[in-house]
């Protein structure tokens, strides 16, 4: 549809995982997580190695390559804690 609005700046965050369904979150439990000063050990302290961690940058392609990247380097992980932004789970299924 060529008359449709521009897909959000969020898109390739998205796009570069390679899961059916992604659900990207920012509830208020995780953000005190994610903008705390040490949001990197505060994640692991409580996920351990299930979940990976990525620094704050500005939303884009690049970010994208970076969540794509740290589930390379961690195949475990269930999901992506954004360093002072927000979430990404994953699964088949939104109910997974």
């Amino acid at each position: 549809d060529l008359d449709s609005k521009a897909p959000s700046i969020d898109t390739p965050l998205h796009g570069l995982l390679p899961f059916k369904h992604i659900d990207h979150l920012h509830p208020d439990a995780l953000i005190a997580v994610a903008a705390a000063k040490d949001s990197e050990k505060v994640t692991k302290e409580i996920w351990g190695d299930t979940m990976g961690w990525v620094p704050w940058q500005r939303p884009g392609f690049d970010l994208g390559l970076q969540l794509e990247k740290c589930l390379e380097d961690n195949p475990g992980i269930r999901g992506i804690v954004l360093g002072s932004h927000g979430l990404f789970t994953w699964g088949d299924t939104s109910h997974e």
